[in-house]
């Protein structure tokens, strides 16, 4: 985004969702890069072309309307500056990982984002005495975030397990697939409000304790709120639901986090844009043997670009509950956003 006293701003307006254009497409010039920190050097020309319908100049639009997602070579051949290379100023609300001020949007470690994006992603976590003190569970789990377009998108997931039981011989194998779908619901200048449905598929082999056993389903309600200056909390709200169970037993899952970019950081060569972050996380059983009962964890941590479109990602957590699923947590992230 460009700083002037009097901004203007160019808009990028379509009806219908156009299925298919890439929400983050690379740009060829210096004026943007997939970490989402607009240099204030360049900007959109203040002047829209009569050509381009998907353009008009206006001086505020507070919210979007199921517009399509504007790749960067789109915004260029309609709004682009004089270096052609795509940026622009918008006032719709969020495109990409980024605020409208042009901050980055940096991930959380156990919180998934509400911002739509095409990414993918590898996660490590080695849980320290889990299950009772009995296990130290080590495991690889592998994200692929496809946007279709400003507002869908598909997510799966399949972790790679690791096992040391205190009393066993180690075990190793996949986990449950999880296949999930993004919606956003709303999208203004300061918050997204994304709901999703995960479907978790028994691929684990739960006679070796690495699956459930049994199929699931997953509500999700994402959100995200951008308080500006790189300072954003997001929050994710899911209800796990057991099917072809006997006695199921429901989880009431919730995870907040609250990170500040510092934006002194976004010129440095491998680690642009570090954002300290923290979160909560918790998981209620709603019923069942465990009905009532919450493990709640706090998880520091700290995130930063390096390149053009990855992201790293460290975290601690440690247990606020007498109940608790490990006796402490170390996860390290890697995102590549496409």
């Amino acid at each position: 985004m460009r700083f002037q006293s009097r901004p203007t701003t160019a808009l990028l307006l379509a009806l219908g969702i156009v299925v298919g254009t890439s929400p983050n497409a690379a740009s060829a010039g210096p004026d943007h890069d997939h970490s989402g920190h607009h240099h204030p050097e360049h900007g959109c020309s203040t002047a829209c072309p009569t050509h381009c319908d998907a353009c008009r100049c206006v001086d505020d639009y507070p919210t979007d309307c199921l517009r399509p997602f504007h790749s960067h070579a789109g915004d260029g051949a309609c709004c682009g500056d004089h270096h052609g290379h795509g940026h622009h100023e918008h006032n719709l609300g969020h495109d990409r990982h980024e605020s409208v001020e042009g901050y980055p949007f940096m991930h959380m470690l156990r919180t998934e984002h509400a911002f739509i994006e095409r990414k993918f992603e590898l996660q490590y976590a080695h849980s320290y005495d889990a299950d009772d003190g009995e296990v130290d569970e080590q495991e690889l789990e592998f994200e692929f975030f496809w946007a279709f377009n400003n507002r869908m998108a598909v997510v799966f997931e399949l972790p790679v397990i690791f096992l040391d039981p205190d009393d066993a011989s180690q075990e190793t194998g996949v986990g449950d697939l999880e296949i999930g779908f993004r919606f956003v619901t709303y999208n203004s200048r300061n918050a997204l409000v994304t709901l999703g449905l995960n479907v978790v598929t028994p691929t684990g082999d739960d006679s070796r304790d690495l699956g459930s056993g049994h199929a699931a389903i997953e509500p999700v309600l994402l959100a995200l709120y951008d308080f500006g200056g790189g300072t954003v909390m997001q929050s994710e709200f899911a209800w796990e639901i057991p099917l072809d169970v006997d006695e199921p037993e429901n989880e009431f899952i919730f995870n907040i986090g609250l990170g500040h970019t510092l934006l002194s950081t976004s010129n440095w060569c491998y680690f642009r844009n570090v954002t300290p972050l923290i979160e909560l996380n918790g998981v209620t059983s709603l019923n069942g043997d465990a009905s009532g009962e919450t493990v709640l964890d706090i998880t520091p941590g700290v995130t930063w670009n390096f390149g053009r479109s990855s992201e790293l990602g460290v975290s601690y957590s440690e247990p606020l509950t007498g109940d608790r699923a490990f006796d402490r947590q170390f996860r390290i992230g890697y995102f590549r956003h496409f």
